[in-house]
């Protein structure tokens, strides 16, 4: 499409389209199904709305510049604030696990919950993730900084600790290498070293980590079943005794076993296709 005017450029022109095809909250998206045609006229789709119905125009409103800006350029920034923010949390609470995992507790605790966040970015469209694994992932997470929170007995935290250890340095060292990659991801600076070890890591991690998880909420169970059965608790706390008391730690052990090797197996895969696009880009680079 070729704009006439001297007002709006074709480079203009050309990243409005890009923005509203690649949008999934956007009407001009293909994949959109409409609900009224006239959605396609929407400040924020009109660009691509045009481009589905294959009709030309001239010029764009300033509505659809400042969607462009918004979606393009402080999106990106929050983005990479973000991950920026998620990576010196963990660098500094991998900082502190030396000293033992009951000093990391908090900064762990904070970070997390954070990560919440990351549930509203797949929602909205900000990154191509999809809502229901990240909130998985994320309220899986929460729940094991609630087990953590819910026993506070000498007795369990001495068996706790171990477990803790292991959980604690997987998830930091993961977080790391991941909120790094995502941040020079986002500007589209790719470094292989990195990449590599954002796609491998998990091959030791994982399996650690689970472990640790594991093992952390098997210590831990005693005292948040007592707690429920002498009466009134934190609603996190009294929630996962509660969940423990009627499937037992057996269904949870059950539950791990079954979603490690589907979510292992899906890493593989995608380590696989990273790492040889990865390597290919910077073959090419080099010749």
């Amino acid at each position: 499409m070729e704009v006439f005017q001297g007002e709006t450029s074709n480079a203009v022109m050309l990243a409005l389209l890009i923005n509203d095809l690649r949008n999934p909250l956007s009407a001009g998206q293909p994949a959109t199904a409409l609900q009224n045609p006239m959605q396609l006229f929407a400040a924020t789709a009109f660009h691509g709305g045009a481009w589905r119905t294959g009709w030309k125009f001239g010029t764009i409103g300033p509505c659809s510049a400042i969607a462009y800006i918004t979606t393009g350029m402080l999106v990106k920034l929050w983005l990479v604030l973000y991950s920026v923010l998620q990576c010196l949390g963990w660098a500094y609470a991998l900082l502190l696990l030396p000293g033992g995992p009951q000093n990391a507790d908090e900064i762990i605790a904070r970070f997390t919950y954070f990560q919440i966040a990351e549930v509203v970015h797949a929602v909205t469209g900000m990154v191509p993730s999809n809502p229901v694994t990240t909130a998985m992932q994320i309220l899986s997470r929460v729940g094991l900084v609630q087990v953590v929170a819910c026993a506070t007995s000498s007795a369990a935290r001495e068996k706790m600790l171990p477990w803790m250890t292991l959980f604690y340095y997987a998830w930091c060292i993961t977080e790391v290498v991941r909120y790094t990659y995502y941040a020079l991801n986002t500007f589209g600076v790719q470094v292989f070293p990195l990449t590599w070890l954002r796609y491998s890591t998990f091959l030791i991690l994982y399996p650690l980590g689970v472990t640790g998880e594991l093992g952390t909420v098997y210590s831990a169970l005693p005292e948040m079943t007592d707690m429920a059965a002498k009466g009134p608790c934190g609603l996190a706390c009294g929630t996962i005794a509660v969940v423990s008391l009627r499937l037992g730690f057996t269904c949870l052990l059950g539950v791990y076993l079954l979603g490690f090797p589907l979510l292992f197996g899906t890493m593989l895969a995608q380590r696989k296709k990273v790492l040889r696009r990865s390597s290919a880009g910077t073959k090419k680079k080099s010749d």
